[in-house]
């Protein structure tokens, strides 16, 4: 799950609450994967270092091969 980049602290940490908490029930963790959701459970600064990791290699992949939007 992502929230603009200017939620406050305390509003990402509810929703990690939540999220955290709607996986432990209800059979949702096991369900998500057939929908190509692969539910990890990472804490939001977990969350926020892989997206940044991603970010810079699908930069760098972009530059690689010369990939332009028009």
């Amino acid at each position: 799950m992502v929230a603009p980049i200017k939620t406050p602290g305390n509003i990402i940490a509810i929703l990690n609450a939540e999220i955290v908490n709607a996986l432990k029930v209800g059979g949702l963790r096991e369900k998500l994967p057939a929908t190509g959701v692969e539910p990890i459970g990472s804490t939001p600064w977990e969350f926020a270092a892989v997206m940044v990791a991603h970010t810079q290699a699908m930069r760098k992949t972009i530059h690689a091969e010369s990939i332009r939007t028009d």
